[in-house]
């Protein structure tokens, strides 16, 4: 499976994600039969990416 090289630190939409990481995430929810619903990017709190209908628990 093709990887990527793009920095994806500054993502913050599932929409900016380079195709080969959703291809990728795609993968993985086929493989194990769960969705993937957050996928982080970096270290910090602001770095996750929450995917397709999914969004972060309300507070």
């Amino acid at each position: 499976m093709p990887g990527w090289s793009e920095d994806i630190s500054k993502v913050r939409s599932e929409a900016e994600l380079p195709q080969a990481v959703t291809n990728y995430l795609n993968f993985i929810e086929e493989f194990v039969g769960v969705p993937v619903i957050m996928v982080g990017v970096g270290p910090g709190h602001d770095q996750i990416i929450w995917r397709g209908d999914y969004g972060p628990p309300a507070a």
